[in-house]
């Protein structure tokens, strides 16, 4: 299932908005309703999030878009 922030989402909240493309792939996008909180997940057919939209307070939607790939050593940790 799709969380945000944690929490379990209701299937009610969840939305299916459409299909699109980011990065070359297929992607679907899902949107989270409630709490006054809307965010919506860019998904891959592999299930890989692609992209995470967030409307802000100014009613804006900022956007992140994320790449998969290998995640560097920390330093100090063996």
């Amino acid at each position: 299932g799709v969380r945000a922030g944690g929490t379990p989402v209701a299937a009610r909240t969840a939305v299916r908005l459409r299909a699109d493309r980011v990065a070359d792939r297929t992607v679907d996008v899902i949107e989270l309703r409630g709490r006054g909180v809307e965010l919506r997940y860019w998904i891959d057919g592999g299930g890989l999030l692609r992209r995470l939209e967030l409307r802000t307070g100014r009613g804006v939607w900022a956007q992140l878009d994320l790449t998969p790939g290998p995640v560097p050593a920390l330093p100090g940790m063996p």
